[in-house]
């Protein structure tokens, strides 16, 4: 009977069998974002990063557990859901379900699979497959867990229909599966992109129930935005025919673009175009990036699709099949809007006269985005709270002290009218006892003038207290308004925090965020 350390040689001699039939040669990939280089492994149908990618920005957060020994450059960042969606490259994307259940078909499940998938620095693995994962561990309620022993490799599909978890790719040394449920999109994983099978993303189709009309749909950086301009029209809804409206759409000014989106799909914020340029390009790369192929031959590698619509302000069209102008739903000032320009040799964001007519295009509402429009709106809500507080100082220092301080004036001159009140009083006392009748008469007019000055002086002085008291009540008022919008802004961050990263960003045991 076979012994347990000859059961443990044949299977790594058949492990090491198996890896020698998946070796793969390594390719490379250079981000022309970052400039990084990563492999690149064919496994299966599908070409693989062999490398977690480690790519930050303004409003991407990197997890690093340097607490333990990882680094950002052997083992890349663990991300957020929602940042884990939007760090692949353009022509790469983060691997769905059905692609990590058809890499472990290739590479084998339990054992087998973590031995071909395990780079040789985890436990001398065969890393059969090329993949050459690297136990870099997770991030989870507060704390750093797995390094060394473990790696988690978000995927797209989403598991539940709450949006509180997704799916994973998990690997141990004893096994690898697919199936795991359990990972919040609060949490933090490693994340492997995959390579778009053609030169651009596939597109999906929706349908606007309103008029009928289809668009094709794709998504690009997490986020499903139509790939063409909309062209709904309605009564009260002004519009402008572009050259080609069945292709190009219809031109609108900001007020009625704010309408046209069907219901799940808003507008796109200036936010939402700055992040499609983050991960596009900007200037001529973008352009050429953005383009639809009838558009000067661009190159549409994000699938976007953009058309040359042109734009009209003034009573005047121009620029068709030269340029295309989008609305943002982010003002600039009263009269003016953000929009997004593209033409042959850039693209960029500008702004424009919101009797402009420019063209739409609608993204899709998810959690994501509503929270990050929630977002949007704490953040205007709280500017309107910084003038409440400022209303509420200002109204309480200086209505309120200058209403005090002319009150206590007031007070003190009707207290003096009042002592030479008395006074004149004791001298018509003294002139009665034995003095001219003219002197009395003239001392009784003096006396009863100023004692109507000392009592209109009381009053004046009542009402600059009673101005004083309203004007503490008032500042009271915007007070209580001002704590009021700290409780709804406070409660509103709570809610988008998935969205906008606040709990990535207080994540600071052992790691760089």
């Amino acid at each position: 009977m076979m012994n347990s350390l000859s059961k443990s040689l044949i299977f790594y001699l058949l492990t090491l069998i198996s890896a020698s039939a998946l070796a793969q040669e390594y390719g490379s990939f250079t981000d022309e974002r970052d400039g990084t280089t990563y492999k690149t492994v064919e496994i299966g149908q599908e070409t693989w990063m062999a490398e977690n990618i480690k790519y930050i920005n303004s409003e991407i957060t990197c997890g690093v557990d340097t607490k333990h020994g990882a680094s950002m450059k052997n083992h890349g960042c663990l991300y957020s859901f929602t940042d884990a969606q939007r760090v692949c490259p353009i022509g790469w994307h983060l691997p769905t379900k059905v692609e990590f259940d058809r890499l472990l078909i290739n590479v084998g499940e339990g054992r087998e699979g973590s031995n071909n998938l395990r780079d040789v620095s985890w436990q001398a693995a065969p890393n059969g497959s090329g993949f050459s994962a690297k136990a870099a561990g997770s991030y989870s309620s507060g704390g750093y867990f797995g390094f060394g022993s473990s790696a988690y490799f978000w995927s797209a599909t989403e598991c539940d229909n709450e949006g509180i978890n997704a799916y994973a790719m998990v690997l141990r040394e004893e096994k690898v599966s697919s199936k795991s449920c359990h990972s919040q999109i609060t949490d933090a994983l490693a994340v492997r992109c995959v390579k778009d099978s053609g030169n651009t993303p596939k597109a999906h189709l929706f349908t606007d129930e309103r008029d009928g009309s289809t668009y094709k749909t794709v998504k690009i950086a997490g986020k499903t935005w139509m790939a063409e301009n909309i062209k709904y029209l309605a009564p009260g809804i002004d519009y402008k025919a572009a050259s080609k409206p069945d292709e190009y759409g219809y031109l609108y000014n900001w007020e009625d673009a704010q309408k046209v989106c069907p219901s799940g799909w808003h507008l796109p914020t200036k936010m939402d175009f700055d992040r499609l340029l983050t991960h596009v390009g900007k200037g001529v790369k973008g352009a050429d990036n953005l383009r639809h192929k009838n558009f000067e031959n661009g190159k549409n590698l994000s699938g976007f699709g953009a058309l040359p619509a042109g734009s009209c302000a003034k009573g005047r069209c121009a620029f068709f099949d030269t340029e295309a102008y989008f609305w943002s739903s982010t003002e600039r000032g009263k009269n003016q809007a953000f929009g997004l320009y593209i033409d042959l040799g850039k693209t960029a964001e500008n702004s424009g006269k919101k009797a402009s007519y420019l063209s739409v295009r609608c993204i899709q509402n998810g959690e994501n985005e509503e929270k990050e429009l929630a977002a949007i709106a704490a953040i205007k809500a709280q500017e309107t709270n910084k003038r409440y507080l400022v209303s509420s100082i200002a109204v309480g220092a200086a209505a309120g002290g200058a209403g005090v301080i002319s009150g206590a004036i007031l007070l003190s001159l009707a207290a003096s009218y009042a002592k030479k009140t008395l006074d004149g009083q004791d001298k018509l006392a003294g002139i009665h006892q034995g003095k001219a009748a003219t002197g009395q008469l003239m001392t009784q007019r003096e006396t009863a003038d100023l004692a109507r000055k000392g009592q209109a002086l009381e009053v004046s002085s009542y009402v600059a207290f009673g101005v004083a008291g309203a004007a503490v009540v008032t500042a009271v008022a915007l007070g209580i308004k001002y704590n009021k919008g700290k409780k709804v802004i406070k409660n509103t961050q709570v809610t988008v925090a998935p969205a906008v990263n606040d709990q990535m960003a207080q994540i600071t045991i052992g790691g760089r965020f």
